[in-house]
């Protein structure tokens, strides 16, 4: 994500010294903005994920995790 951030970023420059179409710049945040969205999906995901195997398993496996270490 920080290297979508820093082409967003480069991209703004180069609209703004015209060297770069607003389309292109819109462009340039919408793989962004798909990026975080793919993220947060996938973050959801394994909360889910975790949610249904604590279910299975009885119990906080944040819990027992942490004191293994």
């Amino acid at each position: 994500m920080p290297q979508a951030t820093s082409a967003v970023t480069t991209a703004r420059r180069a609209y703004e010294s015209g060297s770069l179409s607003f389309l292109e710049l819109l462009d340039s945040l919408r793989m962004l903005r798909d990026l975080q969205m793919e993220y947060f999906e996938s973050e959801a995901e394994l909360q889910v994920s975790l949610a249904d195997l604590e279910l299975v398993a009885g119990g906080d496996l944040g819990k027992s995790i942490k004191s293994d270490r």
